[in-house]
């Protein structure tokens, strides 16, 4: 196993890549755009020819991202899953440092996973650093190359900065796909309340075919395009509120929500609070 340089000086063309890094991921917050502009950026500064993210998931497994380069264009990711135990990227973000391996017998007793894998796409050297921001470790970010030995000299202070900036990247997006989430369960919680509203109390509960009956359907009717302010009148039982929600059904409302407040259980100190509101 090797280190890192552990120079801590960029030198001006590594300034002007790393800037070019944030630049690019900086612009993006879905997932597959984020690492379109990942590939693209980190392929110019790091010599690869395979990498990408591995992020934990449930189950004690990593989903892996490869990061190809796309121009930042939208390209549908095919993430691959990996138990996470006997994998260089696990130890990584466990122990939260970088790790560089110059051949790939070197890993062959500690993690056969990472092992197994670079045979198969005939890798013999590996990267890989944590991906923290806060008091948190998201990911890590991993660069594979074929020849042994690539990474022995890859200066630390380089490697850092280009993590740290993948880091803030990677946090903004997942943060932004969880509000996203979070939105359309809203979104459809919504609708399928309304469903059931409009399910529950719909015109058709009012069964009756009196006089009186049929005499209040129709100002129902006459009354529900309109504006107007309607009162309704009678005894407990009788069906006042779902009169109400025929009204409002029928109204050029019926989109939005309808709301049945019990004015009689609200204490008269409360009920301008409760009806309007209180700064």
């Amino acid at each position: 196993m090797a280190a890192p340089d552990k120079e801590s000086t960029l030198g001006p063309d590594e300034l002007a890549a790393l800037l070019a890094i944030n630049r690019a991921i900086a612009r993006h917050l879905h997932r597959d755009e984020l690492f379109g502009a990942m590939g693209t950026c980190l392929r110019a500064v790091v010599p690869t020819e395979r990498f990408g993210i591995e992020l934990p998931i449930e189950g004690d497994q990593l989903q892996g991202h490869l990061l190809t380069p796309s121009g930042g264009k939208q390209e549908p990711t095919q993430p691959t899953v990996l138990p996470a135990r006997g994998t260089a990227c696990d130890w990584v973000l466990r122990h939260r440092e970088w790790i560089v391996i110059s051949r790939r017998e070197e890993l062959r007793e500690r993690f056969p996973v990472t092992i197994e894998v670079m045979e198969q796409a005939s890798m013999e050297s590996v990267c890989a650093h944590p991906l923290i921001t806060g008091d948190g470790c998201r990911a890590a970010l991993f660069f594979m190359a074929t020849a042994p030995g690539a990474y022995t000299h890859l200066r630390r202070a380089l490697l850092e900065q280009i993590a740290s900036a993948v880091a803030v990247a990677l946090d903004d997006c997942l943060a932004h796909e969880e509000v996203r989430r979070l939105r359309d369960r809203l979104a459809a919680e919504n609708v399928y309340l309304r469903e059931e509203i409009r399910a529950d109390h719909g015109f058709d509960e009012i069964v009756g075919t009196s006089p009186p009956l049929r005499a209040v359907l129709a100002s129902v009717s006459r009354v529900a395009p309109t504006d107007s302010t309607v009162l309704i009148t009678g005894e407990t039982g009788t069906g006042k509120e779902l009169v109400a929600r025929a009204i409002h059904k029928r109204s050029s409302r019926s989109s939005r929500p309808f709301v049945s407040v019990n004015c009689a259980a609200i204490p008269r100190t409360l009920i301008t609070s409760e009806l309007y509101g209180h700064e």
